[in-house]
C-alpha cells in the first residue's frame, strides 16, 4: 500500500509541476539530429509471487524433518535495482531499447521447518544477486495525457538473467545441527519477460525524468544443488523450489537525448 501511495504522490507532484511549467516542451520526442537516448534506472523490485523453498519431507541426522514453503518476500529484503538502457527512436512515439540491470537483496533469517515433530529449523539466506540483459519496445502516448507535459508510455520486454549461486545457513538450536554455507541453488541463466508502464516529464528539450512500475517474471531459479547433505540421503532435495518469481518494480528513471 505504501508503494502505491508513493507512486500517486510522485505522479501528482509531476503533474502539478507540469501545469506550472508551460514554457517547456510538450512531448519528449527526439531532436532531428539524433534518435539515440540513454536511460538510467534506480529503485526497488518488490517480490510478489513465488517461493524460494518448497514443502518437502525427509530426514536429517536420522530425525524426521519437514521443510515448509518459503516465499521470496519472506526470505529476502526488498530487492534494489540499478540499470542502464540504450534506446533508438524509430518514430516520434516509439523506441527500441536494450537494458542491462543489476538486482540484489539481503537475506533474512526465519523458521523454515521442523525436526523431530516440533524442533524449529531456522534458515538464513545468503545475498541474492542477478544480472539481466533484456530488450523491448516502448510506445509513448503524449496526446493521451490530461496534463500537457506528462508523457505516458508502455513497454513489453524479454531477455535473460544470470542468477548467482545461492547459499544458506540451516540451524536447529535445540539439536546438535548447524549446517552452514549450504548450497541451495547453482548459478544459472533463466528467461525473463514482462511489461513496464510509466510517466516521463521533460525538464529540457534533451532531458527527462520519470517513474515506472509494471510486472516482471523470472522463469525459475538456478539448478538445485545437494540440499542439506549430511553424508546420507536426506530426501529434502525437493525443497529447492523451481517456481518462477514475479516482481512488481517501482523505479525512477532519467533519460538523456544524445
Amino acid at each position: 500500500m505504501r508503494v502505491f501511495l508513493t507512486l500517486i504522490i510522485v505522479t501528482m507532484s509531476l503533474a502539478w509541476s507540469a501545469a506550472l511549467a508551460q514554457n517547456r516542451p510538450s512531448a519528449f520526442v527526439p531532436p532531428p539530429t539524433s534518435p539515440w537516448r540513454v536511460h538510467l534506472i534506480a529503485g526497488a523490485d518488490f517480490n510478489a509471487v513465488g517461493n524460494v523453498l518448497s514443502s518437502a519431507n525427509g530426514a536429517i541426522l536420522g530425525q524426521p524433518t519437514k521443510i515448509s514453503s518459503v516465499s521470496w518476500a519472506d526470505a529476502f529484503d526488498t530487492p534494489l535495482t540499478l540499470g542502464i538502457e540504450g534506446g533508438y527512436m524509430d518514430s516520434k512515439t516509439s523506441e527500441i531499447f536494450g537494458r542491462f540491470s543489476y538486482t540484489s537483496a539481503e537475506g533474512k533469517q526465519l523458521q523454515a521447518g521442523e525436526i523431530s515433530g516440533g524442533v524449529p529449523l531456522l534458515v538464513r539466506f545468503d545475498k541474492y544477486e542477478d544480472f539481466a540483459l533484456e530488450g523491448g519496445y516502448r510506445w509513448y502516448f503524449p496526446s493521451s495525457s490530461p496534463f500537457r507535459l506528462l508523457t505516458p508510455w508502455i513497454a513489453p520486454f524479454a531477455g535473460i538473467k544470470y542468477v548467482s549461486a545461492m547459499k544458506a545457513d540451516f540451524v536447529a538450536p535445540l539439536l546438535p545441527l548447524s549446517a552452514l554455507n549450504q548450497d541451495v541453488y547453482k548459478s544459472g541463466i533463466v528467461p525473463s519477460f514482462g511489461i513496464d508502464i510509466g510517466l516521463m516529464y521533460p525538464t529540457t528539450s534533451s532531458f527527462a525524468i520519470g517513474v515506472q512500475t509494471g510486472i516482471h517474471y523470472q522463469l525459475g531459479q538456478g539448478a538445485a544443488k545437494g540440499f542439506l547433505q549430511d553424508g546420507s540421503n536426506t530426501g529434502l532435495d525437493g525443497a529447492a523450489s523451481q517456481d518462477g518469481r514475479l516482481t512488481v518494480p517501482f523505479t525512477f528513471r532519467a533519460a538523456l537525448k544524445l
